[in-house]
């Protein structure tokens, strides 16, 4: 995996570089450069996709070099090398340095299973990962492609998409995609931890509210999924690590605001705060109209053009959820699926409370509990972060789905909704944290408050029975080893030299080594830890032509991820229903064709009932699929 690491040291460099333009050290440098190159590899993705080049190695390690060098010969390089730079702010503040090493631990962890036993759910299977692999082979990241017959999801926001697309070109599996995953919530740690530092919240308290959130199901659940409500919580943390420094360091609102196109770029959900931490910054850097305008120019490239391309194509930025009078109507599926908690929520928590408490568990607390105990004790700044928070709840409990009677979904996507409210959980716990920067006496209530969270958050993630969430003693071993490492190296004098700054290159290495064992056998290990797939689908996926091979997957009612292989090899199509039998017998001549007769909604689309195919031989089948074999073979 050659082609990731010299593309993630290239990268890393220029970011780290340019970063320095901001003045900025330690932590806030790292946040600063992690959203210049989150951002630079969105719109390397998107401008070479124009030539159709997207996903295409040689030219992403071009662009991801020539961009290190230009950082190098334009910025100054802004103090010490990263790595004594880390080692230092290790030395002054070691207790962060205990705990952001815990995390750190726990995350490495955490990759080593996911690599080992991915599971990235539903959405993931169905909609990105199969987007994504759309754009391997069409060269395009961000263009459109139908997926799901349910949804039109290719018209939500996808800038997380194309940062998972980036890394699956460069290592040519899904298994790249678990290192964002999985770094996404590094990023959230590391911001959260650092407003609430900016803001004087004692170590322990700020990393207790950190693991509150970040041990949430839904949270840890994401670390083996492509969906994005994690890197959008991320990137609003960062948002707003950004923006509260940015009274120290002016040019960092420019990253800010980027950073705020970064979460909405991901996921919708968290409009309504960037929108929030955007107003505070154009009234406060009024008369710094320059910064202002390079901040929103960025965040619309790395995030806003997805709605702006919905309000040309379809009249609403916010389509396929809204509609406005001269545009597209709302999607169907959204039409009928209406129902929102507000309209009863005394019934939805009577009937949903037992599916919740097991995907949402201590985050319960931080939008109920945590909320009101921080409006009691909280001075006005508490409150205002309270009042932001019970906006934010207020915002879920309008928003569809959220409540009973949807006739059209099932009852588990209604449970998922509560994955929505991962921001408002996060709003909790600052606001619970802030509790303790004036009010000393409140320390043990708080720091208990968020042991009785953390407590149900880790029993939940025991119970749970499924590959989705790693196992927790495995997990804890490798924060605890990381945490101790972390306390030897802030309590002793490591002396600078070559081999420091060769720790980046090591651990690029490793990354780039891992990612190459984890391909090998990634599709055949996520099957059998969702329990997906048949026979049938099996025999094609071992077929030695089909592994070596490249022919399209033309799929009937619903494509999934796997049919693209270990190497992300075969294009991976939706066939439109009641397509005609000539054009059936035209991509026999060259693809695979997967005749499925599941379907998500509606009659499913049954070419050999209506006749087509009556003479080809079945490459394979079973109960409810046929696989036709490429004609051409």
């Amino acid at each position: 995996m050659l082609a990731l690491a010299v593309a993630y040291g290239a990268v890393g460099s220029g970011a780290w570089r340019t970063a320095a333009w901001t003045g900025t050290a330690g932590a806030l440098r790292l946040l600063a450069a992690a959203v210049i190159g989150a951002s630079f590899i969105v719109v390397e993705s998107l401008v070479l996709g124009v030539a159709e080049l997207g996903t295409s190695r040689v030219p992403l390690i071009l662009g991801a070099v020539t961009f290190a060098v230009v950082a190098r010969l334009a910025v100054p390089a802004g103090g010490a090398t990263g790595v004594a730079e880390v080692v230092d702010w290790m030395r002054l503040r070691r207790a962060d340095a205990v705990a952001a090493c815990a995390a750190s631990g726990a995350a490495v962890g955490t990759l080593v299973w996911v690599w080992w036993r991915p599971f990235v759910g539903n959405d993931g299977m169905f909609q990105n990962l199969v987007q994504i692999n759309g754009w391997m082979h069409s060269g395009r990241p961000g263009s459109r492609r139908r997926v799901l017959a349910l949804a039109p999801v290719e018209a939500f926001p996808m800038t997380n998409d194309v940062i998972l697309g980036w890394h699956v070109a460069l290592t040519r599996s899904f298994a790249g995609a678990s290192l964002w995953a999985v770094g996404g919530a590094l990023v959230f740690a590391l911001a959260a931890s650092t407003v609430l530092r900016d803001r004087g919240v004692p170590a322990l308290t700020r990393w207790s509210a950190v693991a509150a959130v970040a041990l949430v199901p839904h949270f840890v659940a994401q670390t083996n999924s492509p969906k994005s409500d994690v890197a959008a919580l991320a990137w609003v943390a960062v948002c707003a690590a950004l923006a509260h420094a940015s009274k120290r360091h002016p040019r960092l609102v420019v990253l800010a605001i980027a950073a705020g196109g970064l979460s909405i770029g991901s996921k919708s959900t968290t409009l309504p705060l960037v929108g929030l931490v955007l107003l505070v910054l154009v009234w406060e850097f009024r008369a710094r109209t320059a910064y202002l305008a390079v901040g929103i120019a960025a965040s619309t490239a790395v995030g806003g053009l997805w709605y702006v391309r919905n309000l040309v194509d379809h009249g609403s930025p916010l389509w396929p959820f809204t509609a406005t009078p001269w545009g597209d109507p709302v999607a169907p599926i959204y039409a009928v699926a209406h129902s929102r908690f507000v309209s009863d929520p005394v019934a939805t928590v009577r009937t949903q409370f037992g599916d919740w408490i097991t995907v949402a568990a201590g985050g319960l607390l931080l939008v109920t509990v945590a909320v009101v105990v921080a409006a009691a004790l909280g001075n006005r700044v508490v409150r205002r972060v309270v009042l932001v928070a019970v906006g934010s709840l207020v915002v879920w409990g309008l928003s569809p789905v959220t409540g009973l009677d949807n006739e059209v979904l099932a009852g588990d996507v209604l449970t998922s909704t509560t994955r929505y409210l991962l921001p408002t959980m996060a709003l909790g716990a600052a606001a619970l944290a802030l509790v303790s920067v004036d009010r000393p006496d409140r320390v043990p209530l708080v720091n208990g408050l968020f042991a009785v969270v953390i407590a149900l958050d880790v029993a939940a993630l025991v119970a749970e029975d499924s590959d989705a969430v790693p196992p927790m003693l495995m997990i804890g071993l490798t924060a605890v080893v990381a945490a101790v490492t972390g306390w030897l190296v802030a309590r002793r004098s490591v002396p600078a030299g070559r081999w420091l700054a060769a720790v980046p290159v090591l651990v690029v290495v490793a990354l780039g080594t891992g990612v190459g064992l984890a391909a090998d056998g990634w599709t055949a290990r996520h099957r059998e830890s969702l329990a997906f797939g048949s026979a049938a689908v099996e025999a094609m996926l071992d077929d030695p032509g089909f592994r070596s091979g490249t022919a399209t997957v033309a799929a009937t009612n619903v494509i999934w991820s796997d049919l693209a292989g270990d190497e992300v090899r075969h294009d991976v199509i939706l066939l439109p229903p009641d397509l005609d039998c000539p054009a059936y017998d035209e991509l026999h001549r060259t693809s695979w064709l997967v005749l499925g007769e599941g379907s998500f909604v509606g009659v499913p689309d049954l070419p050999l009932r209506r006749g087509c195919l009556a003479d080809v031989e079945a490459f394979a089948s079973g109960p409810g699929i046929v696989i036709l074999a490429p004609a051409s073979g």
